[in-house]
Formats: C-alpha cells, sequence, structure tokens
C-alpha cells in the first residue's frame, strides 16, 4: 500500500525542477512525468447533456481526455461489484461541469412524502463504491405486535446502515450520539480507511429509523457518497465540481408536537466518500466536496469523507470540504492485499457482499457433505484455511477438517467438505499467515503506522469480511477485508 520507492520519472522531473528552479515547470519532461496508463480505448469524452453512465464491469474508463463544459452533470450506475470509479485520461481533462458520485438520499414517509407509501423506509442507495443506508423499521401493526398488560406494542427497530462506519440501526434504546429524537437512526460517523485512499473506498451508509407503534415505518438511512479516482496524463483544470456526499436521510410524518414513543423516527445521514485526483498539473478554482448528508432537526449530519490531491504541479485555487491532503504522484493501485471469501457452497454462489442468513438456499434433497469452496488473494499456498458452520438455533458449531490453499498468491483456492444441518446457519472461513515486510508496511497504515507481521482473515456468508492484524510489537487491530481490497 506504500507506492514502490523506485526512480520513476515524475521522482527525476521533482529532482531536476529543485536544481534548476522554475524554469523548467513548461517543458515536455514535466508534462509526460505521470502516466495515468489510460488505454485511451474508451476515446474522447465530451458529453453535451446531463449524462448517466453504466460503469463496467471493474469500474475503469479509459479515455483519450476529458472535457465536460458548464452545466453538465454525469452520474455513474453502479456495477454489480459496487466497484469505486476510475477515470484513466491519456491526455488533458477539463471539468467546467459536475462530476457526481454522491449517495442517495432515503424516502420522505408518511404524509411527508408523495403520498406512495410502498416506499416508505426505503433507504439512500450509496454511489458508486460506497454502501447503502439502513432500512426503516416496520410498525407494530404490520409487524403482528400483541400487546400485553405487561408490555406496549413498538414498532421495529431500523436496519443498520452498510458499510465499515454504517450507522447504527434506531431502537428505543439507543441515544443517537445527541440526537434529540432518541428513536432515530445514527448517521455514518466512523472514520476508516487512511488518508492516502489507497485502497479506494466509498462512504457508509447511516442507520434505519424505528418504526411507529400503529402505522408508519421509519424512514431509511442516507446512502454514503462514492467513491472517484480521476487520473491524468497531462493537465487537469477544474472549475466546476466533483462530487462525492452522503445522502440525506428522508423527512418524518409527524413533527415534535407528538410525543417520542409516538411517531415514526428518520434514519441517519451517510457519511461522505472519497475523491482522489492523480494528475501532471492541476489547477482550477472549482470545488471538491465529500460532505456528510445534511441532518435535520431529528438527525445529525455524517461524517466527512477524504479528498486527496496529487499534481506535481498544483495551482488549485478552489474549495474542498473537508481539507485535502496533497502530495507528488503516487502509484495508482495497491496489488495483491490479502483477502478470503466463501465464494460457492454445494455448487451454488455466494453474493460477494453478504450480508445476513439464507444468502444461499439449498434444497432438502441435498446430499451431506458439501463442497465450500474459498478463493484468496495475498495469502501464500499452502496456508490451511479452516471452516466453522454455526446453526442459527438447536444445534452446535461444527468444523470441517482443514485445507491448504492451492493455485498462486495471486488467486488461490481451496475446497472443504462439511456436514450442514438442517436450518439456517453461518458459514466462516478463517485463516492466518505471516507475511513478508514489503506487505507489512504496506498494511501499516492500518495499525498505528507499526509494520504489521501476521495477518488473520476471516469469511463469512453472514455478513462483511474481516482481518485482524498483528504488529511485531503484538497489537492487534480489527480491520473490514473491504477497506483493504478497495470493494
Amino acid at each position: 500500500m506504500h507506492k514502490a520507492f523506485s526512480i520513476s520519472p515524475s521522482l527525476l522531473a521533482y529532482a531536476t525542477r529543485l536544481l534548476l528552479g522554475t524554469a523548467l515547470m513548461t517543458t515536455p519532461l514535466l508534462a509526460a512525468a505521470f502516466n495515468s496508463g489510460s488505454t485511451g480505448a474508451d476515446g474522447d469524452f465530451n458529453p453535451t447533456l446531463n449524462t448517466q453512465l453504466q460503469l463496467p464491469p471493474d469500474g475503469i474508463f479509459n479515455y483519450k481526455s476529458v472535457n465536460i463544459p458548464q452545466g453538465v452533470t454525469v452520474t455513474f450506475k453502479r456495477n454489480a461489484a459496487n466497484t469505486p470509479v476510475y477515470m484513466l485520461v491519456q491526455n488533458d481533462a477539463t471539468i467546467a461541469g459536475t462530476i457526481d458520485v454522491s449517495g442517495g438520499n432515503a424516502a420522505d414517509v408518511g404524509s411527508a412524502g408523495d403520498g406512495n407509501m410502498t416506499d416508505d423506509g426505503t433507504p439512500g442507495v450509496g454511489g458508486p463504491g460506497g454502501f447503502d443506508g439502513g432500512w426503516g423499521g416496520i410498525d407494530a401493526v404490520t409487524a403482528n405486535c400483541t400487546p400485553t398488560p405487561s408490555s406496549v406494542c413498538t414498532g421495529t427497530r431500523g436496519g443498520n446502515g452498510q458499510g465499515p462506519g454504517g450507522g447504527v440501526g434506531a431502537g428505543l434504546t439507543y441515544d443517537n450520539y445527541g440526537n434529540p429524537n432518541p428513536n432515530g437512526g445514527h448517521s455514518g460517523l466512523y472514520n476508516y480507511g487512511n488518508n492516502l485512499l489507497q485502497p479506494l473506498v466509498g462512504g457508509s451508509g447511516g442507520g434505519g429509523g424505528s418504526g411507529h407503534r400503529i402505522y408508519l415505518r421509519g424512514s431509511g438511512g442516507g446512502g454514503g457518497g462514492g467513491a472517484i479516482l480521476l487520473a491524468v496524463t497531462g493537465k487537469t483544470n477544474l472549475t466546476g465540481s466533483i462530487l462525492a456526499n452522503g445522502g440525506s436521510v428522508g423527512k418524518p410524518a409527524l413533527t415534535f408536537t407528538t410525543p417520542f414513543n409516538l411517531y415514526p423516527s428518520v434514519g441517519g445521514c451517510g457519511s461522505g466518500g472519497g475523491i482522489r485526483i492523480v494528475s501532471s498539473q492541476l489547477s482550477g478554482n472549482g470545488s471538491f466536496l465529500a460532505q456528510g448528508g445534511n441532518g435535520n432537526c431529528y438527525s445529525p449530519v455524517g461524517g466527512d469523507g477524504r479528498i486527496r490531491l496529487e499534481a506535481d504541479q498544483l495551482y488549485f485555487t478552489g474549495t474542498t470540504t473537508p481539507t485535502f491532503y496533497t502530495s507528488t504522484p503516487n502509484a495508482l493501485f495497491v496489488p495483491n492485499l490479502p483477502h478470503l471469501a466463501i465464494t460457492t457452497v454445494a455448487n451454488q454462489a455466494v453474493p460477494s457482499n453478504p450480508s445476513g442468513m439464507a444468502q444461499v438456499t439449498l434444497a432438502a434433497t441435498t446430499a451431506n457433505p458439501v463442497n465450500v469452496v474459498v478463493a484468496s488473494s495475498g495469502v501464500p499456498v499452502g496456508t490451511n484455511v479452516a471452516l466453522t458452520v454455526k446453526p442459527e438455533i438447536g444445534a452446535d458449531p461444527i468444523t470441517a477438517t482443514p485445507v491448504a490453499i492451492t493455485g498462486n498468491q495471486s488467486a488461490g483456492t481451496a475446497t472443504l467438505s462439511v456436514n450442514l444441518p438442517d436450518g439456517a446457519s453461518v458459514l466462516e472461513a478463517s485463516t492466518s499467515f505471516i507475511i513478508t515486510a514489503a506487505v507489512g508496511d504496506a498494511l501499516a497504515r492500518y495499525a498505528n503506522n507499526e509494520r504489521v507481521e501476521k495477518v488473520t482473515l476471516t469469511a463469512s456468508t453472514g455478513g462483511p469480511g474481516l482481518a485482524i492484524l498483528t504488529t511485531v510489537s503484538g497489537k492487534t487491530y480489527r480491520v473490514p477485508q473491504s477497506v483493504l481490497s478497495g470493494s
């Protein structure tokens, strides 16, 4: 995750400027100092109307040049893997209009909405590379709650926002970080990732609000801001804006004139995403914004994202929120970071971003034992993978015989055999290994800048994967695998 410290044209150009002064700043050598790696296969990008682009499977566009005029907004439709946006440009990029990868707003609820009750509780969708908000809780009537002499029906708790820093869904026992509404969902506030934006990752969603005790859903959480890398071999001029803001919450149907325990609550706002610009020269007076979603009197704002501007010549005089980090150009991508995932169970594919029980449904006639395939990257061949089956109720965990990873370190697999019980279960695969000093230094940014010596990866069919990093001094740090992989 650290850049390679080999002698590169950009470093030579920088050293030459130190020796010879500013007279060299307009030479062709400087203009070619940084290379985006764009193949130019997608041609020149010159939209004249508001445009939504479908992200390719890997999220990468290879342009010759980019020219977005004033008044034109470019947005993106997420791909199946929900990758960030990667815009690689061979020549120059001029942005007088807007590039927007912001998270979506949650739907308004009841009388505050559009009159369509079926969208009540719908969360905001994360921008590309960002994470969705949590669903609003269901009202008590729909949830078939039956009051008793000792208990009063309340709506269900809101869903948690997605992502490593997702907000907690609202319930009556949550304090909501000072939210004046005790039933409100938490905003995406927890910072994760690093200021190098390597790997690139978007913002987390806000938690959903709790449901009404009688008839209305809580509103959903705002979507997390997306993530974008704009890498330009030539010059970049921004007089417009690039946005990666978090989404806002849906408005509630009722107001504070009604007692707290009677109205549905709002969700939390999404956190801001990530913006990284890498160019030989960056100029202009435009704006870069990666703000958390706007709060209201019911919900706090989401946490801000991150902005990084890397250029040999930085002449940018515009505004950024939050404050940007800067450097000369670094490597665009960090290769071969450790990752582990359960890919198939009994030949059925597991979702790339599993979120709970029943991610894979097997026929009752499926015979035991079944094969579970685990895929790895950045893990040494020969490392053992363990597998545990955790039934939802009524049975002890089941362990499979560990199996060694085969293939190669960039793309390995292990196939384990296990007996699955009836009913719902969560499968967890794990592996531990010692890493090289180079990889340990690359992971140090997640471990208080101390070299990591050992990595333990856990993949689950019930939720996001986890990496436990152990440093040379024995300290441990827990990091979501999605942050390491940028997925």
